[in-house]
């Protein structure tokens, strides 16, 4: 289970725009569908986005005041401080954490993966610039390349009545590339729609429509 402490809110916004996305999606399903439960809390200072093991919390910063991660660069937002989180959580699903009381063992091999995910959620959205490093490390931290996927035009859509669900809308755009000498890159884009909500304990859910009709036919006692 997928589960939030506070910052609802903006919360379910993130995990929108992270499950948007086809390489996302699959994190956020696999969190959603574990027995085991995945808290994440919203937390002021940058630095103080973390991943526990031991319980599988995740703290990230909810408001970030700061455009860049101090001193390791890359463009910056609270969604992209969940999705470095969340992919701790995703490898610790498929027991990538085999000792978590000896997590600083494996930081070797777990933080440029959870960079990774960050450049891909980063190319997937535009942002620039991608970050290069997590402190003195030396990894690769581009293991997604993310070339083909661009989200646009994504927008919140209000919510209902008593804060559990909330909506959003997005464009969808995959570039399929051609074979050398057999022509140009072919572009599909596509309008979806997609609600987050969560039950009286919190957990997460969402849904994604493919048109306008069914999300408002989805919201329309909202």
């Amino acid at each position: 289970k997928l589960k939030l402490a506070n910052n609802f809110a903006g919360a379910m916004k993130n995990i929108a725009m992270i499950a948007a996305t086809n390489r996302g999606q699959g994190v956020v399903d696999r969190l959603i569908s574990r027995n085991q439960t995945y808290t994440f809390t919203s937390t002021f200072f940058s630095r103080s986005s973390t991943y526990n093991p031991n319980n599988r919390t995740a703290s990230y910063v909810g408001n970030p005041w700061r455009s860049t991660v101090p001193v390791d660069g890359g463009s910056f937002n609270s969604m992209i401080a969940m999705a470095h989180e969340m992919f701790h959580g995703y490898d610790q699903s498929f027991s990538q954490y085999t000792d978590p009381s000896k997590f600083g063992a494996g930081k070797y091999q777990l933080e440029p993966r959870a960079v990774s995910f960050e450049n891909y959620m980063r190319q997937a959205y535009g942002m620039s610039p991608l970050r290069n490093k997590y402190g003195n490390m030396d990894g690769n931290f581009n293991q997604y390349n993310n070339p083909t996927e661009r989200i646009t035009n994504f927008t919140e859509l209000g919510g209902n009545q008593d804060g559990t669900s909330y909506g959003f809308s997005y464009t969808k755009t995959i570039t399929v590339p051609m074979k050398m000498g057999e022509g140009e890159a072919t572009s599909t884009s596509q309008q979806q729609y997609m609600i987050v909500s969560r039950d009286k304990d919190n957990n997460v859910s969402y849904k994604i429509y493919n048109n306008e009709q069914e999300y408002n036919d989805a919201t329309k006692d909202w």
